[in-house]
Order: C-alpha cells, then structure tokens, then sequence
C-alpha cells in the first residue's frame, strides 16, 4: 500500500485523465475520512485557496489544519466526492447537498455532503455522522 504522499506526487506528475488516474483519487479521498473517521472529526473541509486545497477538519468543535493539498488535484477529488454521493458532477456554481455511507470495520458511517461555490472553486465540506458511541442514558 502506498503512502498518502506517493499518491499526491503521482497525481500531480500525471495528466489527471478519468478513468486512468481513479484509483489513486479514490485512495486520496479515503485516506482523508479515514483521517477523519480516527481523529474522531465532525465535519471535514475542502477549502481551495488560490495555490492549493487545504483540508481542515472539525475537531471537538475547533477547526484543525489537516494538510494542503496541490491546487491540480481539487477537481479529482470534488468530483470523487460528488459521484459516491449522488450529486450533479457538472454543476459547480450552486450549492448542493448529498449523502453518502462509508464502511469503516464494521461499522458504516452516514456522510452528508455540501457543496458551495466559491472564489478559488468549490468548497467541499462533509459531516461525518455515527462516530460517537450509543448516546449515554440520563443516570449515566
């Protein structure tokens, strides 16, 4: 299994052609739920700037930095995300919103995903839904 950066550096050193570079996208868009899903994150934002995409993630209610990522690759994984989703892959200039489920082990988290249009393109953020264990009862 590659590392997350092997992935990177092979995406921006290639044409980004659908179909021929998907897995590595797929594997790119994973390793940040993934991420998210251990870091017990609520909400994960894909905010494109003018040079690159940073990843944020939502973290006991405070927003944390997770990484940048290279300008090229926003649209791959905008798209990735909007197809398991369910959302209009061309549609870039208004909002939408999905949903979505993930596997992780046994358990499958729901994801909700919305879009929306922004300066530098669109702006991905994704709520991550069933983390938390059983909600304790009153006497708890």
């Amino acid at each position: 299994r590659k590392s997350i950066d092997e992935i990177i550096e092979e995406l921006v050193n290639e044409q980004i052609i659908p179909g021929e570079s998907d897995t590595r996208v797929i594997q790119l868009v994973e390793y940040i739920l993934l991420k998210g899903i251990r870091e017990r994150a609520t909400d994960i934002h894909l905010e494109p700037a003018e040079e690159v995409v940073r990843v944020r993630y939502r973290i006991d209610g405070v927003m944390m930095l997770g990484f940048a990522l290279p300008k090229k690759l926003q649209t791959a994984i905008s798209t990735r995300i909007k197809l398991i989703s369910g959302l209009n892959i061309s549609e870039t200039r208004l909002p939408q919103d999905g949903r979505a489920t993930f596997k992780y082990g046994e358990r499958e988290i729901d994801l909700i995903i919305s879009t929306l249009p922004s300066i530098y393109g669109e702006v991905v953020v994704i709520r991550l839904l069933g983390l938390t264990e059983a909600i304790p009862k009153l006497k708890e």
